[in-house]
C-alpha cells in the first residue's frame, strides 16, 4: 500500500497511530488503573457479523456469563448516568473538557497552516492553550 492508501483501519497513517495509542494505554494501563487493554483487535481482522452479533448479545440477554444484561447496567443506581464521569470541580481547575479537547484540534490546525484563527474569546484561547500545549492552569487565569 502506498502512502494515504485505505486498510480495513483506515489509513496508513491512522493504523500506526491506532497502533502507537493501543501500545501506550496497555504501557500505562497499570499505573493509572486503566484494567485489561486488549490490542490484539488492531492486529487482527474485523470479526465476521454473525460472531460479532453472537458476542453482543450476551450484553442484552440476562443470565450469559459473567456479564449484565445492559438493561441492568443501565437501571443500576451504583453505576453512574455517564459512562465516563468527571467532576466539574476538576474541569474547571484543568480546563480539560471535551469541549476544549475539540478546541485544541483547531488550533493545531490554525497553527499548522490549515484552518483560519479560531474566533475565540481570548480567555477561551488561553484555556485551550493550557490543555493542548500541557501549561500549568495559572497560565489561563493570569490577568
Amino acid at each position: 500500500m502506498g502512502s494515504g492508501a485505505q486498510d480495513r483501519w483506515g489509513t496508513n497513517v491512522d493504523a500506526l497511530w491506532g497502533r502507537l495509542y493501543a501500545n501506550a494505554s496497555r504501557e500505562v494501563a497499570p499505573r493509572y488503573g486503566f484494567g485489561f487493554v486488549d490490542i490484539r483487535p488492531l492486529y487482527s481482522a474485523p470479526k465476521p457479523a454473525r460472531e460479532a452479533a453472537a458476542y453482543l448479545s450476551g450484553y442484552f440477554i440476562s443470565g450469559r456469563g459473567n456479564k449484565a444484561a445492559i438493561t441492568e447496567t443501565v437501571q443500576s443506581r451504583v453505576v453512574p448516568p455517564l459512562v465516563v464521569y468527571v467532576s466539574p470541580k476538576l474541569t474547571r481547575q484543568t480546563f480539560c473538557t471535551m469541549r476544549n479537547l475539540r478546541r485544541g484540534r483547531r488550533l493545531f490546525m490554525y497553527r499548522a497552516g490549515v484552518a483560519e484563527r479560531p474566533p475565540w474569546p481570548e480567555r477561551e484561547l488561553l484555556e485551550v492553550c493550557v490543555v493542548l500545549d500541557r501549561l500549568p492552569p495559572a497560565f489561563a487565569r493570569a490577568p
